[in-house]
């Protein structure tokens, strides 16, 4: 049985969209390791991750959230390491639409009081990210 030119672009894409979905659950399950490993070092709170902030638009969360504190950290996947020193740009948030997204998003975050604190994930991975954020966490009300 042979495929059309479009059903074979299908199948590619809907193949790429999988392993890239499948990339990003591993990233992410990395990252939440990471920074749960960092703030029990340093004695912070572990944020809850996948934060649902925005009920209008229920399927939008950040990354992680000290909800108690509002502020939230947001691992931006435009960015992936390639080699050493060097990096490529791809994922959701490389598409024009993605971009136009997370400004949509970071907007309403702030217009809500929220503190977003954006790193790439080298920053999670190396403790940056949660030094950076140290000292809002520890503030008190």
């Amino acid at each position: 049985m042979r495929m059309t030119p479009e059903e074979y672009d299908k199948l590619v894409g809907d193949r790429a969209e999988a392993q890239e979905r499948v990339v990003v659950k591993k990233a992410k399950a990395d990252y939440a390791s990471a920074i749960e490993t960092h703030c029990k070092m340093i004695g912070l709170p572990v944020p809850v991750a996948e934060f649902k902030f925005w009920p209008e638009r229920p399927r939008t969360a950040f990354d992680f959230a000290w909800p108690d504190k509002w502020v939230a950290l947001e691992v931006e996947g435009i960015v992936y390491p390639k080699e050493k020193g060097d990096y490529r740009a791809g994922g959701r948030h490389a598409s024009v639409s993605g971009f136009k997204r997370d400004i949509d998003k970071y907007a309403q975050a702030f217009t809500m009081g929220w503190r977003v604190l954006r790193v790439l994930p080298e920053h999670v991975h190396n403790g940056q990210a949660l030094l950076w954020a140290e000292p809002m966490l520890r503030r008190t009300p």
